[in-house]
């Protein structure tokens, strides 16, 4: 059995409990950074197969995230949120980014009378990436 990452169980207690207007910006900011990323990657030394378990593990908290923010209109207000803060966060992994700002545009496709929102502002890296998945 898996253990959840101290970021996936504030996820889940977020989701478990209603989520907030806002999101607290301490849980994207656990999100992995390039910097760890890098540190990982020197660790192995460059011999890693397919994503690092820090990537994946990014995975769940943005897929509960988006999922609460489809299934009720009270959480989109936290899940857009969520979103923007995450693709917009220069220190997160520029995949990572691209998944949220994915997420984000769902969300927004799925959501009526949401014309006040704006996408998030993403750099040239973050863009290549979105344009390959």
């Amino acid at each position: 059995m898996k253990t959840l990452s101290v970021f996936a169980i504030l996820i889940l207690m977020v989701v478990a409990l209603g989520l907030r207007k806002s999101p607290d910006r301490q849980l994207v900011k656990q999100l992995p950074t390039i910097i760890q990323l890098r540190e990982y990657l020197a660790a192995h030394q460059n011999h890693v197969e397919g994503h690092p378990d820090m990537i994946l593990s990014a995975a769940k908290p943005i897929s509960q995230v988006f999922k609460a923010g489809k299934n009720s209109r009270q959480n989109q207000t936290y899940a857009f949120s969520y979103f923007k803060d995450c693709a917009e966060e220069k220190t997160i992994v520029h995949s990572v980014r691209a998944v949220c700002f994915q997420r984000y545009q769902e969300l927004l496709k799925l959501t009526q009378n949401q014309d006040h929102l704006t996408l998030p502002v993403i750099d040239s890296e973050v863009q290549r990436i979105i344009s390959q998945l």
